[in-house]
């Protein structure tokens, strides 16, 4: 009964400080949420004879305070949200593209098929493809990255400006 006993005050001392050393990572560790925009500026004179466009940004993840103090220090970066909204154009027009996040050992894509382009008009990336695993790698490099869209159209005299965000829920130790 003795042993028992013993083995009962073991047991419930050795959960109390496992407990407790989970509790203490807990309160060593800082979550914070990291957006970054990427302005694609495409204008008339990005296209070519063709119908042809390309633009890109190049995205500075150390732009973001949180994630420039915390760079060393990040255990788990998990992607929230990939997506485009039209902020500016000449004309509303249907869009046929490819839209790229990409670094030197990472590339995700996303196709876009007569999407009907205006100002306000949303694009949802999605992550159909795992193409959100890419991205994460990307922000697991912690060094800057590009955004890119490059389609076609017959469109003349086209203008607009597509806005990339990606939104980023980190974890770090304290």
């Amino acid at each position: 009964m003795k042993n028992l006993l013993s083995l009962l005050c073991c047991l419930l001392i050795g959960g109390i400080f496992i407990f407790s050393c989970d509790k203490i990572d807990e309160l060593t560790e800082v979550d914070f949420k990291a957006t970054y925009d990427a302005d694609l500026e495409v204008e008339s004179y990005s296209r070519d004879a063709n119908g042809d466009f390309y633009a890109f940004a190049t995205i500075n993840p150390s732009s973001n305070q949180d994630f420039h103090k915390n760079k060393d220090k990040i255990k788990e970066i998990n992607i929230l949200s990939v997506s485009g909204e039209v902020l500016s154009l000449n004309k509303d027009f249907k869009l046929n593209a490819n839209l790229s996040i990409y670094s030197d050992n990472y590339t995700a894509d996303w196709s876009e098929s007569e999407f009907h382009m205006y100002v306000g008009a949303v694009l949802t990336l999605g992550n159909e493809n795992k193409q959100w695993d890419n991205v994460r790698n990307i922000a697991n490099e912690k060094a800057p990255y590009h955004v890119s869209i490059s389609g076609n159209t017959s469109e003349d005299d086209l203008s607009f400006t597509l806005r990339v965000t990606i939104k980023y829920k980190i974890k770090a130790k304290n």
